[in-house]
Formats: C-alpha cells, sequence, structure tokens
C-alpha cells in the first residue's frame, strides 16, 4: 500500500493517478483529478494559442 500524497492515509483503497502518478486515497482522488483536467485542458488551449498562423498568400 502507498500513502496518499495529500493526507497521508495508507489504505488498501488509495489509487495511482494516470497522470502523474501519484497515490491518493478517495477523499483526495477527485479532486486531484479535477485539477489534473483543468490543467490539461489549459494546456490544450495555450498550444493553440501558441499555433503558427499561415499568412494569406
Amino acid at each position: 500500500m502507498t500513502k496518499c500524497a495529500e493526507c497521508g492515509r495508507d489504505l488498501k483503497t488509495n489509487k495511482e493517478c494516470e497522470y502523474c502518478h501519484k497515490t491518493f486515497c478517495v477523499d483526495h482522488m477527485p479532486q486531484h483529478q479535477a485539477w489534473e483536467h483543468r490543467h490539461e485542458t489549459l494546456a490544450e488551449d495555450e498550444s493553440r494559442l501558441w499555433k503558427k498562423r499561415e499568412r494569406p498568400q
């Protein structure tokens, strides 16, 4: 078993995050996943903002 990265609880139900590979308990995993998904979306938005635009010919 691995301890929750947020609170340190060592439970059988702790799960590893597929993005950062840290382990979280059932109380903290939903909060962490929401944070990860928000940042994933921001990264996608940023990449769209920085894409080079083609010049009209």
